[in-house]
């Protein structure tokens, strides 16, 4: 196996001595590289190929946000971390933009690890290098313009509350995804990942957002993408019910906020196809539509990926929750994951199906097959009622 190459970044010897120490047991797995100045550090990216890039915020010279700004423009393909002791709002906020992640020092060894190796498991699930440094250089997700200026305007009252912000934030799959990727950050060291979007905007404060939203643009609005045929009101209001009827689907086992985020973020990877190659994404969109190929099949032959692993690689880079990336993977083909029983996965791939199908019929035989095998073939019926109560719901509400 090929080792993962890392680049480490700090003006402080002791702490390099420390991560080379913690790393050298697995000098097989990971190959690392120490400098101590962000200018060696472009040097090094320019001579060398590196999977990632983990670097200190506060240092002499070049500090760790310009050195990642220019990295993520010069190799977007590189994954971006910080590891830093600096935790002041201020520059931390600097470093959302610029980074996928951002950990804490001091960082436990085993966290460490683990958030190198998700990284080398999901630059494997993104095989086309070109594409991965395209979402790679990603920092925001355009917005539906009318949430967009919905959330302009509640921040601009006086009594604006976490629960009226977040009742917008949810309705919009470019706010989620910023959001849970701020919140999940180590910056604000939640003990567990969060998928709620009221409890994220309490933690993160409504005075934050609104602070960010001027700053550095944390949501964009999107100005549209002609050529992609892609309609982001239409994509909306599909993962807008495919999120509800997967919160209605979902096990007992299954957190009622993990499915309904899952639900939301199921096509985040049209939308990132679409805003970044919408001449490409057209085709793909024109020929489904003509009956052509299928969507995953003429996906894989012009982009190398498809859209569900598009998605998921972002979030993933994003320090999303693993059960959410793994149901965004998935959600065409839950026979491609790993879980067996009838889980979120499943619950999303369901309610995805449901949402696309005008009639009961629409369910594939090899999507029956499956329901067989979970054992939930008897509830489709009633799911098929719940779907319907939902677009009842929805058009009365237009």
């Amino acid at each position: 196996m090929t080792a993962f190459r890392v680049l480490f970044v700090d003006d402080e010897e002791r702490v390099l001595s420390g991560l080379r120490r913690m790393l050298e047991p697995h000098r097989n797995e990971i190959s690392c590289h120490f400098v101590t100045t962000g200018a060696e550090a472009l040097e090094c990216l320019e001579r060398e190929c590196f999977d990632a890039i983990v670097s200190d915020m506060q240092m002499p010279g070049m500090d760790g946000a310009t050195l990642l700004k220019i990295a993520q423009a010069r190799h977007p393909g590189v994954v971006r971390l910080v590891l830093s002791a600096h935790t002041e709002l201020e520059a931390t906020m600097r470093s959302v933009s610029v980074s996928h992640q951002f950990l804490t020092k001091p960082c436990r060894p085993q966290h460490l690890l683990e958030t190198i190796r998700r990284t080398y498991a999901l630059q494997k699930l993104m095989e086309n290098e070109a594409l991965a440094a395209t979402v790679g250089e990603i920092s925001s997700l355009p917005s539906l313009p009318r949430i967009y200026n919905e959330l302009t305007q509640e921040l601009a009252k006086r009594d604006y509350s976490v629960d009226s912000v977040s009742r917008i934030v949810e309705q919009d799959i470019g706010m989620v995804a910023q959001v849970l990727h701020l919140v999940n950050s180590a910056y604000f060291g939640m003990p567990r990942r969060i998928t709620s979007m009221r409890e994220a905007i309490g933690y993160i404060g409504v005075e934050t957002i609104n602070n960010l939203t001027l700053s550095i643009e944390l949501f964009q609005s999107f100005d549209g993408a002609d050529d992609s045929g892609y309609s982001i009101d239409r994509e909306q209001e599909h993962n807008f019910l495919v999120a509800k009827l997967a919160k209605r689907i979902a096990p007992g086992s299954v957190s009622k906020d993990d499915a309904y985020l899952a639900g939301m973020l199921h096509d985040v990877g049209r939308l990132i196809l679409a805003t970044k190659y919408p001449k490409q994404y057209g085709e793909v969109t024109a020929d489904v539509a003509a009956g052509g190929a299928g969507r995953r099949e003429h996906e894989m032959l012009l982009f190398g990926a498809t859209h569900a692993q598009v998605g998921a690689y972002l979030l993933g880079l994003w320090n999303l929750p693993y059960v959410i990336v793994e149901a965004v993977a998935y959600h065409e083909d839950p026979s491609q994951g790993l879980a067996s029983d009838f889980g979120l996965t499943h619950a999303v791939w369901i309610a995805d199906v449901l949402a696309n199908g005008e009639t009961g019929d629409a369910f594939p035989e090899s999507g029956l097959a499956m329901l067989d095998e979970l054992g939930v073939r008897d509830r489709l019926a009633d799911w098929m009622k719940i779907r319907d109560e939902l677009m009842e719901t929805s058009e009365q509400n237009v």
